[in-house]
C-alpha cells in the first residue's frame, strides 16, 4: 500500500511502559516504596526513543501526513476535554456539595490550612499565561518567516511551572490520602501537571526536529502541523489550570 509505513515496535514498548508506570505507582504506594522513580525514569526513556523514532519515520514519509492530521488531533482534544470534565464534575459535587453524605469532605484541620491561591497557585497562572503568550508569539513570527526564540522562554516557563508544582505539593498540610478532598485535589492538579508534562514534550520535539531540518537541510513541511497541533494542545492545558485556579484554589479557599 502507498499509505503503508514500515511496521515499528515501539507503540508495543510504549503500551508496557505506560502499564509498567502505573503499575509501579500503584506498588509505591501500597507498599510505600520507591519505586516511583524507576517506574517515571523508565516511561520517559521509552518515549523519548518512540517520538525520536516517530521523528524519523516523518522525515522518511513525510508524504504520509494522517498521523499529523488535525481532524485526529482535535479528537483527541476533544476526549482529554471529556475527560476534565468528569475532574470538574467531581470537583464540584465534592468541594460545593455539603450534604449528609459530605459533611466531612474538608476536615476541620484542612480547612485552616487550604494553599493561599494568591501565592504560589498564583505565580503559576502568570506563568502559564506568560508561556501562552511567547508561544503565540513565535507562531505569528513563524507564519511571517521571522527568526524568533520565543518558543524557548515558553518552554522554560512551562519547566519552571511543574518545578513550583513540586514545591506546592511537597509543602502541602494534605496529602492524597487526606479524604476525598485530598484525592480530588491532587488528582485534579496533578493530572493538568502531567499534560503540561505532555505539552512540553510536544514542544521539545519540535524543537529538536526544527533543529534537525535547519542541520541536515531535510523538508519541512510537516513541522507547519506539528506546530499548530502542539500550540492547540498547549493552549487547551493553559485553559484547563485556569478553571482549576479559579474553583480549585481560589473560590474554595473563600469558601
Amino acid at each position: 500500500m502507498f499509505t503503508h509505513i514500515k511496521p515499528s515496535y515501539f507503540p508495543f514498548f510504549i503500551t508496557f511502559a505506560l502499564f509498567l508506570f502505573f503499575f509501579l505507582i500503584i506498588i509505591s504506594i501500597v507498599f510505600s516504596g520507591n519505586t516511583f522513580r524507576e517506574a517515571l525514569g523508565f516511561f520517559s526513556l521509552l518515549s523519548l526513543l518512540f517520538f525520536f523514532k516517530y521523528r524519523s519515520e516523518l522525515t522518511d514519509y513525510s508524504n504520509y501526513q494522517f498521523f499529523l492530521n488535525a481532524q485526529y488531533f482535535i479528537f483527541f482534544i476533544f476526549s482529554e476535554v471529556c475527560f476534565f470534565f468528569g475532574v470538574f464534575w467531581a470537583v464540584f459535587w465534592g468541594f460545593y456539595s455539603y450534604d449528609y453524605y459530605n459533611s466531612n469532605f474538608i476536615p476541620f484541620n484542612i480547612a485552616f490550612s487550604l494553599i493561599f491561591p494568591y501565592g504560589l497557585p498564583l505565580l503559576n497562572t502568570l506563568l502559564l499565561l506568560s508561556s501562552a503568550c511567547f508561544a503565540t508569539i513565535y507562531h505569528e513570527s513563524y507564519l511571517s518567516y521571522v527568526r524568533d526564540n520565543s518558543l524557548y522562554i515558553c518552554f522554560i516557563f512551562g519547566v519552571i511551572f511543574l518545578y513550583i508544582q513540586f514545591i506546592e505539593f511537597s509543602f502541602a498540610s494534605y496529602t492524597i490520602s487526606s479524604t476525598s478532598f485530598g484525592s480530588l485535589f491532587f488528582f485534579s492538579t496533578g493530572f493538568h501537571g502531567f499534560h503540561v508534562l505532555v505539552g512540553l514534550f510536544f514542544i521539545f520535539l519540535y524543537i529538536y526536529s526544527n533543529y534537525i531540518i535547519s542541520i541536515f537541510r531535510k523538508v519541512k513541511f510537516y513541522l507547519d502541523n506539528f506546530l499548530n497541533l502542539a500550540l492547540l494542545y498547549w493552549h487547551f492545558v493553559d485553559v484547563v489550570w485556569l478553571f482549576l485556579f479559579t474553583f480549585v484554589y481560589s473560590v474554595l479557599f473563600h469558601l
